[in-house]
Parts: C-alpha cells; structure tokens; sequence
C-alpha cells in the first residue's frame, strides 16, 4: 500500500472489546484519513465486531479500521503482526497497548497462578508486542500503554522495591527481578496488601506497567517517540463485571488525547488528561 502524505498508522492491541473498542472507535471520529488496525486474539468475534462498529459509526467514520490477529503473549503472532506492517506500510506511528486482564476478587485461583498469568499478559505481553513494533516505528511515533491508578507504588510495596523500579535508572532487568521476588513471595503463601506488595495480582503487574513505560521513555528518547501511559478510570467493560461510571468511549479519552495531542511530555502518567504522581 502506498501511504497518502502524512497518512499515520495506528495499532490498538485488545481492540475488540472494552475500553480497546472504545478507542479505535473514537480514534475512527478523529484522525482524517489515517489507518486503524483493531487487533485482537479471536478474528472471528473481531470481523462481528467491525460490523458492529461500521454500523455504529456510519458518516462519523474518518479513518480506514483494519482487523488483524494478535496475541501479545504469543512469539510468533508479534512477529507475524510487525512484518505484516514493515511490508503493506514501512512501519507505524502510533501504538496504544490496551491488551490486558485481571481475575475478579472473588476468584479462587491461587495467587501464585494469578500472578504468573497477569503479568504475563499485562507486562511481558506489553513488553513483547513493544519490543517487535518499536524498531518499526516512525520518528516521533507514540506508544501509549493503558494502565491504571491500582498501580501507584506508594504505601503498597516496601521502599527498596519502589527503588528498584522506579528509578530514574531502573532498567528492565531491575523490573524482572522485582517479578521473581514477587513470584517467589505468592509462592510461598505469604501475605500481600500488607505494605510489601499490593493485594492483587492486577495492581501489581500494572505498577510494573507504569515502570516499563518510564523505561521505555529513556530508551526511545532518541527516537524522539513519546512514551507515556494512562489510567482510563472506572470504565464499564466485562473486565469490571460492567461496573463502572464512565462509558468504553470515555474511557478511551485519555488515550487518545495522548496519541494526538501536540507539545507533549514523555515518561508521564496521566488521568483525565492530566499528569499525576507516581509511583
């Protein structure tokens, strides 16, 4: 495919539900001409899903979306998704990471499975998906990772853990170790919520999240892309049980604003369109 000038290419992982539908959605009213990929694991719920919205969006459609398969703790599926882009575009401008899961509270599974599922999802499925895109990326590209304020540090975990993380010369080693103290510490059954770490396995994973983005921000510093991440706030979607005050749309906002908005910081966290403190 051959880009129309200034043409940007915008990937939205987990795009099929949620607050990740809610994004391309919004995404599709307000960048002219660009090129949305609505990602997710399962393409057959996704082409339902781009009907839906086709239909949704009817005349308020600016954009092209485009489904593609993706399953961001998945190898081979990152692979396949980054050289599909490098070949039909020469790489891509914008990446939101909303792909992510949480247990419910009241979920009998063990802790130290919780554990090892959510972070391989919300961080290292992250990480991954960030690791194969970003090489591709255009200069003054953005990535903006969905996080949440579950993930402030202060108060939930011991001080030599929020050190080591961060930081600002934290690395991702640094983050992987703090896992594996993490890991170890569910493994042997011992308390969390206490101020070592936070109670569930979701806040933790999404406090390493914000870590990863302050990382990343330095690394991709040269680059001159942005990296930031946001807290959508209390959306209703299947991961809250449809509890929530803000709508998929609302919820969106943040992100959006982020991927669109000029003279921006990077290395940030953001509600409601605003930095807040962290960790």
């Amino acid at each position: 495919m051959v880009l129309q000038k200034s043409q940007k290419i915008v990937v939205v992982t987990g795009g099929t539900r949620g607050i990740g539908y809610g994004t391309v959605k919004v995404l599709a009213e307000t960048l002219p001409n660009d090129v949305i990929y609505m990602t997710g694991r399962d393409i057959v719920f996704g082409e339902r899903v781009l009907k839906k919205l086709d239909c949704e969006l009817m005349n308020k459609k600016h954009a092209e979306i485009r489904l593609h398969p993706l399953d961001i703790t998945d190898e081979e599926s990152c692979q396949i998704f980054a050289e599909h882009l490098e070949k039909e575009h020469g790489g891509l401008d914008i990446l939101i990471n909303n792909a992510g899961f949480a247990y419910k509270n009241n979920d009998p599974t063990p802790l130290e499975i919780q554990a090892e599922v959510t972070l391989n999802i919300n961080y290292y499925g992250t990480k991954r998906i960030t690791d194969y895109l970003a090489p591709i990326m255009r200069q003054r590209g953005r990535i903006i990772n969905i996080c949440s304020q579950a993930g402030v540090m202060r108060g939930a975990y011991k001080n030599e853990y929020i050190d080591l993380v961060a930081s600002p010369t934290s690395t991702y080693e640094d983050v992987d170790k703090l896992i594996e103290i993490y890991k170890e510490h569910c493994k042997k059954g011992l308390p969390v919520g206490d101020g070592t770490f936070a109670k569930t396995a979701y806040s933790v994973s999404k406090a390493l999240e914000i870590a990863l983005t302050m990382i990343q921000a330095r690394e991709f510093k040269a680059k001159k892309i942005l990296v930031n991440c946001c807290c959508p706030g209390a959306v209703a979607t299947r991961m809250t049980g449809f509890k929530g005050i803000f709508t998929p749309e609302r919820g969106a906002d943040c992100a959006v604003y982020l991927a669109t908005a000029r003279f921006l910081p990077s290395g940030m966290f953001f509600y409601l369109r605003k930095p807040i403190d962290w960790p």
